[in-house]
């Protein structure tokens, strides 16, 4: 890992010091460069980061109804092949925001509880026995609980 240092505004420097454990996420967040109402879902997680919750606040966060409601809404006509290419971006959106946090919650759960990550990685490996998924181990945590999105999605 590299260390960075930098200068900034005493006054932007009282506002993140709170949240300075998360500052690699919320400049991973905006490297996203979000064009979509995504952003709505992102700038929820980043409040909820700025709350500087502890690492079972973190394992245990879900975004709101309304986000969820949006991506079931997305997911549902993604299925049936009528998306928009708007509608497209911003599920790809939110799709990336999830694999961001979910990786997240798996480095999380595993520095939290080590033994957690050989539970999860037999479980993932028995899923993916039975269901033949075709995504990385972070997206399938899921289907273990761990997801940014209460429910189970694949890409």
């Amino acid at each position: 890992m590299v260390q960075l240092t930098m200068q900034i505004p005493d006054d932007l420097a009282v506002k993140i010091q709170p949240m300075s454990q998360w500052l690699p996420t919320i400049l991973s967040i905006s490297l996203i460069r979000f064009r979509t109402t995504a952003i709505s879902t992102a700038t929820e997680f980043v409040n909820f980061l700025s709350l500087n919750p502890s690492p079972q606040e973190f394992l245990n966060y879900h975004v709101s109804e309304n986000s969820q409601q949006r991506l079931r809404r997305l997911l549902t006509l993604n299925e049936a092949g009528l998306l928009s290419e708007a509608e497209q971006n911003e599920l790809d959106e939110l799709e990336r925001l999830e694999h961001l946090v979910v990786t997240l919650k798996a480095q999380m759960a595993k520095n939290t509880n080590p033994w957690m990550a050989t539970d999860i990685s037999s479980e993932v490996r028995q899923l993916v026995a039975l269901r033949a998924a075709y995504c990385c181990d972070y997206c399938r945590l899921p289907l273990l609980g761990r997801s940014f999105f209460s429910g189970r999605r694949n890409h």
